[in-house]
């Protein structure tokens, strides 16, 4: 009876002990239910927005980038100068969606590769580069100095004014110059719209004094007049005389024009009948031309004020740590240190110059005035640069013979 008794609590302990493990895991089981819930709910989400960015990802590669994604994007590019920053900034939604999206069945990577083959083409082509050619014959980019490649410069303006006079067996006793410049574009067109990538147009007032034949004569003003029957359509460019743009401001001729004391043949203009009957009488005449340029774009300006303070910079940091390094007890380096401190005492002068510059530059303001003055100052840091670089040689020369 004892044992029957022993096994029956033996059996009911570990009954008890089975009911309390299993509503352990039951509990256990129903509190990680109730735990994993909520993150059930964000994994349903996280999955649906997985989803939402694989389609976006083919979606990108079949089509590229959408404008706005692109906008968004654009200010994480690094390492762009000038130039490509400006074009990025003026790029609107009917050019980017023109150009830039993908319509075809290709891929978008091979869609931007024969984009970029395409291009590359076209640039490279002769029709493009005789295209170039004539738009910078016509309307040349001007620059007072030879800094810029493709400019027109002072001497280069000049020399093609007097091939122009030779071209008509013109002759001249006015020395030809380049001066009074003047901007062809009122104050409103000059700020309304501008892109640092525009151009200004400029243009000279340049007086002759001309004498020839009448027949030459004649030609030469027929020709000014005529410069301006120019075409510009990028399909389609026509300029009959690849000649800058000019027109006559003001002529004086110094006598009646028709010397004949004939009658004019009925039909015939007079200067039909001047050239017919006239041709080689000698004839003087005053003009004043205007000869049309484009300055340089605003963008050009900027980079080269930029490059002017990295100059400036570089040359000042050098200065100090060269004249950090003379000995002023040296009676040897006394010349030397007196250029030394020459070369410091104009970088400090002209700091405030310099910096003043940058400011006008970044804004844009007068680029005319900007440039003719960073011109000047990078002229002159160049050549303090070499009085510079010969000074450290002189200093070391001097180290070397002392060993």
């Amino acid at each position: 009876m004892l044992e029957n008794e022993k096994t029956k609590n033996k059996i009911k302990y570990q009954l008890i002990n089975w009911i309390i493990i299993n509503s352990i895991f039951i509990l256990v089981f129903v509190t990680l239910i109730f735990l994993l819930l909520p993150s059930l709910d964000e994994i349903g989400e996280k999955k649906d927005a997985t989803n939402l960015l694989v389609d976006d990802y083919n979606k990108t590669l079949k089509t590229g980038l959408s404008f706005t994604d692109f906008m968004s994007k654009k200010s994480s590019i690094v390492n762009l100068d000038t130039y490509k920053k400006t074009i990025l900034s003026d790029i609107d939604a009917n050019f980017y969606n023109k150009n830039f999206i993908n319509n075809w069945t290709e891929t978008y990577d091979k869609f931007l590769s024969n984009l970029n083959s395409s291009i590359t083409q076209q640039l490279s082509s002769k029709e493009f580069a005789d295209k170039q050619n004539i738009v910078s014959s016509i309307l040349p980019i001007y620059s007072n100095s030879a800094s810029f490649s493709g400019t027109i410069t002072d001497s280069m303006f000049i020399n093609n004014v007097e091939n122009l006079i030779e071209k008509f067996n013109l002759s001249s006793s006015d020395a030809i110059s380049v001066s009074n410049i003047i901007s062809a574009e009122d104050d409103n067109n000059k700020k309304a719209g501008k892109s640092l990538l525009d151009s200004s147009i400029y243009y000279f007032s340049i007086p002759l004094k001309l004498t020839g034949t009448k027949k030459d004569i004649i030609d030469f003003i027929t020709y000014i007049e005529n410069v301006w029957s120019v075409v510009l359509n990028w399909d389609n460019i026509q300029a009959p005389y690849n000649q800058e743009l000019a027109d006559i401001d003001s002529i004086k001729i110094s006598s009646y024009l028709d010397s004949d004391t004939s009658t004019i043949v009925s039909g015939q203009d007079m200067i039909s009948f001047v050239k017919n009957t006239q041709a080689t009488e000698k004839l003087d005449v005053d003009l004043t031309l205007n000869f049309y340029v484009k300055w340089l774009a605003s963008y050009k300006v900027q980079d080269y004020v930029k490059n002017l303070n990295i100059s400036y910079s570089k040359l000042t940091k050098d200065t100090q740590t060269i004249i950090s390094r003379v000995d002023q007890k040296n009676p040897d380096l006394i010349v030397v240190f007196n250029k030394l401190n020459s070369i410091k005492r104009y970088l400090d002068a002209t700091k405030k110059d310099i910096s003043d510059l940058t400011v006008k530059a970044n804004k844009a303001d007068d680029l005319w005035t900007v440039y003719n003055q960073a011109y000047k100052f990078s002229s002159i840091i160049v050549n303090l640069t070499s009085l510079l670089d010969e000074q450290t040689k002189i200093i070391e020369s001097l180290k070397t013979n002392k060993k």
